[in-house]
């Protein structure tokens, strides 16, 4: 492979990795109640007969998605709570 075509592949890699990158960023801009009202709209949708079954697997996978990270979120505002009540009890 010459050095030009070296430089080639790892700038493709370099790319791949931004735009994973930056899927992950724009995934944690959603604050929750963003991601509550998408859990929403994905559950009036998978109520809908008329929803194909294709989309319903999707819906349903993003939505397991977005269950995790409303997890995720609320343990660390619990995490955060508990630990200025123990901040402000100790002063």
């Amino acid at each position: 492979m010459t050095k030009k075509e070296d430089m080639k592949q790892e700038e493709t890699a370099v790319n791949a990795a931004k735009k994973e990158e930056t899927k992950e960023t724009a995934e944690e801009l959603l604050n929750y109640e963003d991601m509550i009202a998408e859990l929403r709209e994905i559950a009036r949708k998978l109520d809908d007969p008329a929803t194909p079954v294709e989309e319903a697997v999707k819906l349903h996978t993003r939505g397991m998605e977005l269950i995790e990270k409303c997890e995720t979120f609320l343990e660390k505002a619990e995490l955060t709570i508990t630990e200025v009540t123990q901040s402000v009890q100790k002063e």
